[in-house]
């Protein structure tokens, strides 16, 4: 089995809150790393998600075998992602792009998902 760490949270992040926000991901993915983690899954929704991700992409320039996979929780959803510039690039840095379903499959219903297939939250 693939050992499979993925991030599911807060949306809105506050300001004053986003560097340590950072800095905590950050040392829970080298953490994950360290413990044989290879695989990093985003369901790339705003916020939480989407800094882990960006994390990802910095911390695979440090760490060899390390795998970025986008799960968009629908096609409609990853149209927008790569509608927008930032995001885009993102999506580009990953190593896998899916859809969990073509349609309909939204918020809570992906997070549950993501969970389901991780061996670390």
């Amino acid at each position: 089995m693939i050992a499979k760490c993925c991030c599911v949270g807060h949306r809105e992040i506050p300001q004053d809150k986003a560097g340590s926000v950072k800095s905590k991901l950050r040392e829970e993915i080298e953490q994950a790393i360290k413990d044989g983690y290879t695989t990093f899954t985003s369901g790339f929704a705003p916020g939480a998600d989407q800094l882990f991700a960006a994390i990802v992409v910095q911390v695979k320039r440090e760490h060899e075998g390390i795998r970025l996979v986008a799960d968009i929780p629908n096609r409609d959803e990853l149209d927008k992602l790569q509608g927008t510039p930032e995001l885009s690039a993102l999506l580009a840095a990953c190593d896998s792009v899916g859809c969990m379903q073509a349609e309909g499959f939204k918020d809570i219903k992906g997070a549950r998902f993501l969970v389901q297939e991780s061996g670390r939250v």
